[in-house]
């Protein structure tokens, strides 16, 4: 059978029997590992294969590998929410990093519009190094303000690159408008005492 237990405990979670050579693909359902969610499940899996007792041959571990599960990735956008209209200063921007990839890339990126697609203008980056597990971080903004070239709406997004693909952490969609309206009334004065 193929025994699949999490790290620490090695009850079996499930078993199939494999009856004849070759390769065979086995399909679970879900992870043995849980978590109130399910995207920040983490531990470790493993996967035995034994061969079963014969006659008078025993039961022999034949095969085995595990599989290091980590928490998805996540993130926030902390100063800024969405529909803001941002006129004359930048609030004060600070991004919530949580559980990032080793050897990650994650980016905060400006967009011109209200979506994420097209291309962004990177704001700012951390690039995660090559450990054993994921981190999170805490990371203030600086300098936002000379990447916006006119009025309009924008979209800041955080993505976090990893060996797996591009993930959208975050984004919230704002409008910025710098435009100052002067509202003045002119009136005419007339002295008759210079006559």
């Amino acid at each position: 059978p193929a025994n699949l237990c999490p790290v620490g405990d090695w009850r079996v979670w499930d078993r199939l029997y494999l009856t004849k050579n070759g390769n065979t693909a086995l399909a679970y359902g879900a992870s043995a590992l849980t978590a109130t969610d399910p995207f920040k499940a983490t531990g470790e899996e493993y996967f035995v294969v034994h061969a079963l007792a014969d006659g008078s041959v025993t039961q022999t571990q034949i095969a085995s590998g595990f599989v290091q599960v980590w928490p998805r990735a996540s993130g926030s956008i902390k100063g800024i929410s969405p529909g803001d209209v941002l006129r004359f200063q930048m609030p004060q921007i600070e991004l919530l990093l949580n559980d990032l990839y080793p050897t990650s890339d994650t980016y905060l990126l400006l967009y011109e519009g209200s979506s994420t697609s097209g291309t962004g203008t990177i704001v700012t980056a951390f690039p995660m190094p090559d450990r054993a597990t994921s981190e999170s971080h805490v990371v203030s903004v600086t300098g936002l303000d000379s990447k916006f070239t006119h009025d309009g709406a924008y979209t800041l997004a955080l993505v976090s690159d990893t060996a797996y693909g591009r993930d959208i952490l975050y984004s919230v969609p704002f409008s910025v408008n710098r435009t100052l309206h002067i509202n003045t009334m002119m009136t005419e004065y007339t002295d008759d005492s210079a006559r």
